[in-house]
């Protein structure tokens, strides 16, 4: 299913990772269709399908509603959607129509007050300040309208009428100045994301980078904005394939870097669902993860070729004597 021009519509078979998850080719569209207007609802269901699309639907600017697990028949989509971080609330479905209700009668951002859709820069500059003194990241260098559009993605969840309202809350709750800083962040990565990209990796430039290393030397990549870990473990793995292939022991190291001290938090655990592994081949899922009861943790052999480090790069020094820098994350 897809929505088009406002029309509902069907179409063939989405392709990878779509495959199988109706739920997030539907979401791929609608974000792309209504954008910051965008509400996604999650309620009583199994599975994963759903977490992928609410990512999307948040990048786009929209808000998510996750049913509160416990009041759902199947709670498995709603606990992987809050699991994942992508829910905005999680609420039994009355409260989930009456917060959707109230957002509705409040109307868009920016307004009650008068004031223009682009706050004056003194305001703006106010809020990206109370952002880098509460959580330690410095914004300044970041698109300007990309950072506007993410405040107000959260003044529309809180209702704030206008920035100036919504610099006010962020100095009186520190909650909302956390999730402000969370938002921000969002990062959009998956293992092996995008099959021909990695293709490229795997069959063209691993090749060249590894074929040209002495027995001494080691093949160096840096993944910057790595978020919760999922493109490093994949540069590393394919890395070590290729050593391996040849009957050589892996002399592999890996900087993966990141402001996002929570997303950090996840990638050094490497431990991740079974869903979210489902474009790894099942011969590297054998071979590099092992079940556990929360999940699949990556083992110890990869773990250890990766060092996962807050990172900012538009302040902080760059890794040097490099092969390989990935940054398609940071470039999101």
């Amino acid at each position: 299913m897809t929505v088009k021009d406002g029309i509902i519509g069907l179409d063939v078979q989405g392709p990878e990772p779509f495959r199988h998850r109706p739920i997030d080719f539907f979401c791929q569209t609608f974000a792309g269709e209504f954008a910051a207007d965008g509400t996604l609802v999650i309620l009583s269901g199994t599975g994963s399908d759903g977490t992928m699309g609410s990512g999307l639907i948040r990048q786009a600017g929209g808000k998510v509603f996750a049913q509160e697990p416990e009041s759902a028949q199947f709670g498995g989509m709603p606990l992987n959607l809050i699991r994942a971080g992508s829910a905005d609330f999680r609420m039994r479905p009355a409260e989930i129509a009456q917060s959707i209700h109230s957002w509705g009668n409040v109307g868009s951002f920016s307004i009650g007050n008068g004031e223009p859709d682009h706050p004056a820069d003194e305001v703006f500059g106010n809020i990206i300040d109370l952002v880098r003194m509460h959580a330690g990241m410095d914004m300044s260098g970041y698109k300007p309208n990309t950072l506007r559009r993410r405040i107000e993605r959260r003044m529309g969840l809180m209702h704030a009428h206008g920035y100036r309202e919504y610099l006010q809350l962020l100095r009186q709750d520190r909650t909302e100045l956390s999730r402000l800083a969370e938002d921000l962040l969002i990062g959009v990565t998956s293992f092996f994301r995008d099959a021909e990209a990695f293709r490229i990796v795997e069959q063209e430039v691993v090749p060249e980078i590894c074929s040209r290393k002495t027995e001494n030397e080691f093949a160096r990549a840096w993944v910057a904005g790595c978020s919760t870990g999922e493109e490093a473990y994949s540069i590393a793995i394919l890395l070590m394939e290729w050593f391996e292939s040849k009957g050589m022991a892996p002399r592999v190291q890996v900087f993966a870097t990141d402001v996002d001290d929570s997303a950090l938090k996840v990638a050094r655990e490497g431990v991740y669902e079974k869903e979210v592994l489902e474009n790894v081949p099942q011969g590297m899922i054998q071979k590099y993860f092992e079940e556990g009861s929360n999940g699949f943790r990556v083992r110890k052999a990869v773990r250890e070729k990766i060092v996962f480090a807050s990172h900012n790069l538009i302040s902080d020094p760059p890794f040097s004597r490099l092969d390989l820098v990935v940054c398609r994350n940071l470039l999101i």
